[in-house]
């Protein structure tokens, strides 16, 4: 009788102990979250309230259709001049250039522009595009208006131009420069050349594998369209 007594004299008191030790582990740990070094915990599955989210892969493809339409930057339908903003182009896998903020400038007014902004401060390894669409066959003669500050400064040795797989235009274009009044949008409209295409959708690619002038647009002088 008496061994059963301290028996259960020793198991409440371990018992006793071991509560009072769970307690105060617990009181130790119980910290928000928000209070530990700024972290604030957030459950991933809270937002979906524990059900599976179905991918609807119809709208990803109109969404992704949706994304290559937005590069379709001219369509043409008759002869005449189609302006094509550089600014609307496709600048997804351009590099910026150190010290730049963003792609997109806006000269003085007293520089005119096409449409407000030019692109600028792109630089290698870069490539940048943009589509356009011919309604029937035609030809087409490309046009860039572009200003670089250097003097005598190569396009051909800092841009490649070229349209689907065609080979790439060749300008023989280097006569750029800047004035006092204008240091950086002294526009020169280079000719990059001309291409007999046939009826549907193209795309202008231009790779940077030095520095990118600063353009303002691209002109499409379209001749020989076949109503």
């Amino acid at each position: 009788m008496k061994l059963t007594k301290l028996l259960l004299a020793v198991s409440s008191l371990l018992l006793v102990s071991c509560g009072s030790t769970s307690s105060e582990e617990n009181n130790s740990t119980s910290v928000a979250p928000s209070e530990v070094s700024g972290f604030v915990y957030e459950n991933p599955t809270a937002a979906y309230d524990g059900k599976v989210v179905q991918r609807d892969s119809s709208r990803v493809e109109e969404e992704q259709k949706k994304e290559m339409e937005a590069f379709n930057l001219a369509v043409i339908k008759e002869n005449g001049q189609y302006i094509v903003e550089a600014e609307d182009c496709d600048t997804n896998g351009c590099q910026l250039q150190q010290g730049c903020g963003s792609f997109f400038e806006q000269p003085p007014a007293s520089c005119n522009t096409s449409g407000g902004y030019c692109l600028a401060c792109i630089v290698a390894p870069s490539v940048l595009a943009f589509k356009f669409t011919c309604e029937s066959a035609c030809t087409v003669e490309f046009s860039t208006i572009c200003a670089k500050y250097e003097d005598n400064w190569s396009l051909d040795a800092n841009c490649q131009y070229a349209v689907d797989d065609n080979p790439k235009f060749v300008s023989n274009y280097s006569a750029f420069g800047h004035t006092e009044e204008n240091m950086w949008y002294c526009w020169k409209t280079v000719v990059l050349g001309s291409l007999a295409l046939e009826k549907g959708t193209h795309t202008m690619n231009i790779n940077v594998n030095g520095t990118f002038p600063n353009t303002d647009c691209f002109i499409l002088s379209v001749t020989d369209y076949q109503a």
